[in-house]
């Protein structure tokens, strides 16, 4: 069972019964936070979430949880090259949304990537940030990446502080493009407002393991 521990928190694997408890997480630590999303007046419905719906069924999703066994971060990965079945949703933003996504692949060169994982969120709840959490969640992902025999890993940074932390950790930038110049006909714009400083850019990191 891949797990570390540290002094103040433990990181484990994200079981298939901790849809709601994630979710939950989420609209506390991550929706209100996220660029793409921190305009949005509610919260995305849970059954049009793909890093819940499919991600964690996978089995590549991680947590960290306090000595108390309260959730204080994740990191929400996904096997993009297995993700059946889809989801599909009726909610024009999210619709415009996976456009965004899909168009930064694209561009990215990334779309055909095989055996890949995608870290699709990186979340930290807020009284834990700036303890460098995040970090050792990316790294715990690639050491499970590594134990899973996936060939390599990619993220969309939409978050500066993302892009900043595989930054430092050297995986290698194949896109970035500022949010005011992004056009795309098929999505119709961004899906939500344009977000603000510091988050004036996207990125598409990608790290080979192989």
């Amino acid at each position: 069972m891949f797990a570390v521990t540290d002094i103040e928190f433990k990181i484990e694997r994200i079981g298939e019964g901790e849809k709601e408890a994630v979710y939950s997480f989420l609209k506390e630590s991550f929706f209100g936070h996220e660029p793409l999303t921190a305009s949005r007046n509610d919260v995305p419905p849970i059954e049009d979430l793909t890093s819940i719906q499919v991600g964690i069924p996978q089995g590549y999703s991680l947590k960290a949880v306090d000595g108390e066994g309260n959730m204080v971060a994740v990191c929400m990965n996904l096997d993009w090259n297995n993700r059946d079945p889809e989801v599909n949703t009726s909610d024009e933003k999210m619709k415009k949304l996976f456009a965004f996504f899909e168009y930064c692949e694209e561009k990215a060169g990334i779309s055909e990537l095989k055996d890949h994982l995608t870290l699709q969120i990186l979340s930290v709840h807020p009284k834990w940030r700036n303890r460098g959490l995040g970090g050792r969640l990316i790294d715990s992902t690639v050491e499970l990446a590594k134990e899973e025999g996936f060939t390599g890993l990619h993220a969309i940074c939409t978050s500066s502080f993302t892009a900043e932390a595989v930054r430092r950790r050297q995986w290698e930038c194949k896109l970035r493009e500022k949010y005011e110049d992004y056009k795309n006909a098929k999505a119709g714009g961004l899906p939500f407002e344009t977000p603000k400083p510091p988050h004036t850019e996207y990125c598409v990191y990608v790290k080979h393991l192989t």
